[in-house]
């Protein structure tokens, strides 16, 4: 999804960590990352494993400042981490005129891309309840993203709607142009997808998947 921001326009960090470091596409912050996960080992846990309740720190950290202060020049910076879901309340105050994208995906291939990538992740059932964890986190905050870009991975088509209105209303361009490019280059390890859920994970995707289609429903009116 980062990807088809950046090819209608917008710019990836430029502290993006390498190829080598758990991100072979290249969009996600260093410091952002590293400011997350301090938050949340602040708090006593991981983003793998997050403490019931976030501390939000108060006050902007330096490694906090130094990366606004370097990225403010960049015009329709984005964002992507995961842990946002757990620290939005803390970037928030940072960027005006923000749009917010939600990008969520069936559970099996989180998890699968989970295992193949970090060592962290032991077994799928681990995997499949980060996923749980962290769109439960999601769903018990719809009220504070209505109006964000909720996209479906898995259905693309059926995500046009927002992603139309996201492309207008932030200036990005060529959304066709950049779906295709996108979606025709991109690499994905797991491609086939079955059609059950896990169990443990069934309920819900199946409430993001309604809350996704309601917004999309609203967005096409």
């Amino acid at each position: 999804m980062t990807s088809l921001l950046v090819q209608g326009g917008a710019n990836r960090p430029i502290d993006v960590l390498s190829k080598e470091a758990k991100n072979a596409k290249g969009y996600e912050s260093k410091a952002v990352n590293q400011i997350n996960e301090r938050i949340l080992s602040q708090s006593g846990g991981t983003w793998f494993d997050v403490p019931e309740n976030v501390k939000i720190p108060r006050k902007p950290s330096l490694h906090t400042l130094w990366f606004l202060f370097r990225h403010r020049n960049v015009p329709l910076l984005v964002i992507k981490d995961p842990r946002m879901i757990h620290t939005y309340e803390y970037w928030e105050p940072f960027f005006e005129g923000q749009e917010v994208v939600i990008c969520f995906r069936r559970p099996e291939s989180v998890a699968k891309s989970l295992e193949t990538r970090d060592g962290n992740m032991q077994t799928m059932e681990e995997s499949l309840n980060l996923w749980n964890a962290y769109n439960l986190k999601l769903l018990a905050n719809t009220s504070r993203f209505e109006n964000a870009c909720w996209v479906n991975f898995d259905d693309i088509e059926g995500s046009l709607p927002s992603l139309r209105r996201l492309f207008a209303r932030s200036g990005l361009t060529n959304l066709e142009g950049a779906l295709e490019e996108t979606y025709s280059s991109e690499r994905r390890r797991h491609s086939d997808e079955s059609s059950d859920v896990a169990p443990q994970c069934a309920e819900t995707y199946q409430k993001l998947v309604q809350h996704w289609a309601q917004v999309n429903s609203r967005t096409a009116e």
